[in-house]
């Protein structure tokens, strides 16, 4: 860690804090979560979340094609006895936290200078943005597991993609495959858009403890969830989910192709 801490280290490390604080911060202090646009999806996301704070599974006791991952920090803080639009103030806080030491190790290994700090902040933005993502000022947390997947995304391609002489092999597989295990229990189709291209850039760089470390790491954290879920029925029942939400558009689709 000599090579990554020290005075630029620290100086990433409290710039990613302070971003932390002040976005997240600036959610907390106003009070209450205001939506502004989606109160339809919101509903619909809170319907969710007070149904796993009960108890209730994704996929075992209620029908959705996303991963437990994108309720699960909601639900959870809803569980310890928070309100629902505070845990989702929180949440944004919580998910920008886990991914702190990720960011910061891949922005300190694979960027210099103001890159690394740019791509540190694009990362803590993603995780805080009350925002659906457009132009447009208005709070929203529809579809927040978008934002989440694509800090993730950004974290496992940088790592996967650029070399650094001051990477940790064995620690880059722990990120990459932890990372790609989240996406899986977030939103499958960002993890199956980017399998291919992670492990593409690994072994053309030549990275066979990193894949392999990486696999082990992804089935750990599959391992967990199931044990939590209670059944390995569990992941049947998300690919039945999934494959009934994308019947209907692809059989569309080979209408509108067909006529």
């Amino acid at each position: 860690m000599g090579r990554l801490g020290g005075r630029d280290g620290f100086r990433l490390g409290f710039w990613l804090a302070a971003l932390i604080v002040a976005l997240g911060g600036a959610a907390i202090l106003k009070g209450g979560f205001y939506i502004g646009k989606h109160e339809g999806d919101t509903l619909h996301m809170v319907q969710m979340v007070l149904r796993m704070a009960g108890g209730d599974w994704p996929h075992l006791d209620f029908v959705t094609p996303i991963g437990v991952l994108a309720m699960a920090p909601i639900a959870w803080l809803v569980s310890l006895g928070l309100g629902v639009g505070h845990a989702i103030l929180w949440s944004q806080i919580l998910v920008a936290l886990i991914l702190f030491l990720p960011t910061w190790y891949v922005a300190r290994t694979r960027f210099s200078g103001l890159l690394s700090y740019a791509f540190g902040g694009l990362v803590m933005v993603l995780a805080l943005a009350l925002v659906h993502g457009e132009a447009e000022q208005a709070v929203s947390i529809s579809m927040h597991y978008n934002r989440w997947a694509w800090a993730v995304s950004f974290i496992v391609l940088a790592a996967a993609v650029l070399g650094s002489k001051a990477e940790n092999k064995t620690l880059d597989g722990v990120i990459m495959g932890a990372g790609m295990a989240f996406l899986v229990l977030l939103k499958l189709t960002y993890a199956l858009a980017f399998f291919p291209a992670v492990l593409v850039a690994l072994i053309q760089r030549g990275q066979g403890r990193a894949i392999w470390v990486g696999f082990l790491s992804a089935f750990a954290v599959f391992a967990v969830v199931t044990l939590l879920a209670g059944t390995p029925a569990f992941w049947l029942a998300y690919l039945r989910d999934l494959a009934t939400v994308a019947g209907p558009i692809w059989s569309a689709r080979w209408r509108l192709c067909c006529r």
